[in-house]
């Protein structure tokens, strides 16, 4: 195909999704239906039913691999999406999006029966968030395969847990991360989910032993995979396993491990949180950053817990501005 390592950069792989942002207070959420703080998959007929009790605010691109995508291009670094959003309205939205952002975005334009993906975004006063989301033509992400030959020539490879639920997603991610190890390009899961954890902990654990070399996810998500009690023994359970990765901590900063160190970092202090949506996805960004210019382990996690700082002082999930100072 001609294309260099440094034309695709670090590759995200995820559901192209746009957030519909609206404001509800407690009681018209009870009305709708919905349970506060969760998120649920809906059909595309409920997404549309949903959104006529409600008035959209914003339109604004989303979804997790897209996030930390972005992340890394506010970080200075080439990034890659590869992600299925079709020539709809909303698909134009979140392709415009994104490369203003100085995202690159690799999509299908096969036509297909599918609308891009959406989540209706429901804030309450309280700054929580109350999310149903319709994948549209993400959930047949896999129905026609990947291209190998593009992917081999990135620098890294992240997708998200999220995909899991996708018909034929096991089979195609692990058709991608046994063939990026053999071209010793590192291949990094995000477990996106404690819920979906649990769903896809067997598929998670296939994934683990076919090619992916890292993960990311926080104490929940792991302890949840790995049935450990305390940040040490997740990190020493997956280190058994050959794997290298990161584990969020929330306030408290964050733990990473190789087959060398297990290091801690604190959270960077004095950062009023305003909205925390899009922490994890940001600290990925610098993580993943961090991981392809070969900085230390201690520098990466630090890089991620400052690219995460940024993102929830403000409203949003994502950066507002160059990151790289």
């Amino acid at each position: 195909m001609g294309i260099s390592i440094n034309e695709v950069g670090v590759a995200c792989i995820g559901a192209a999704i746009v957030d519909l942002i609206a404001s509800v207070d407690d009681a018209q959420l009870r009305e709708i239906g919905l349970v506060k703080g969760t998120t649920v998959l809906v059909s595309g007929p409920e997404s549309d039913r949903l959104r006529t009790l409600v008035s959209v605010e914003r339109e604004i691109g989303g979804g997790s691999a897209a996030n930390t995508a972005v992340g890394v291009a506010a970080l200075n670094h080439r990034s890659t999406l590869i992600a299925r959003a079709v020539g709809d309205t909303l698909g134009r939205v979140y392709a415009d999006q994104l490369r203003g952002c100085g995202v690159s975005l690799v999509d299908d334009p096969t036509e297909l029966d599918l609308e891009t993906g959406r989540c209706l975004v429901l804030v309450t006063e309280d700054g929580e968030r109350t999310m149903a989301t319709y994948l549209g033509a993400s959930q047949n992400y896999f129905r026609q395969g990947i291209d190998l030959d593009y992917l081999v020539r990135c620098e890294a490879l992240y997708f998200e847990g999220y995909l899991l639920d996708s018909d034929g997603a096991l089979e195609g991610l692990t058709a991608v991360a046994r063939e990026l190890r053999s071209h010793q390009v590192p291949v990094i899961l995000s477990l996106s989910d404690s819920l979906l954890v649990e769903r896809q902990r067997t598929a998670i654990d296939h994934l683990l032993r076919s090619g992916v070399s890292h993960v990311i996810g926080n104490e929940a998500e792991v302890g949840t995979y790995t049935g450990s009690d305390s940040s040490i023994a997740m990190a020493q359970h997956l280190r058994s396993m050959g794997v290298s990765g990161v584990i969020t901590l929330g306030e408290h900063g964050a733990l990473g491990f190789d087959d060398r160190d297990i290091v801690t970092v604190p959270a960077v202090p004095g950062v009023k949180v305003v909205d925390t949506t899009g922490a994890g996805d940001l600290f990925a960004a610098g993580y993943l950053v961090g991981l392809v210019e070969h900085q230390s382990l201690q520098d990466s996690l630090n890089l991620g817990t400052q690219a995460a700082a940024h993102v929830i002082a403000h409203f949003g999930a994502r950066p507002t501005r160059s990151l790289r100072e």
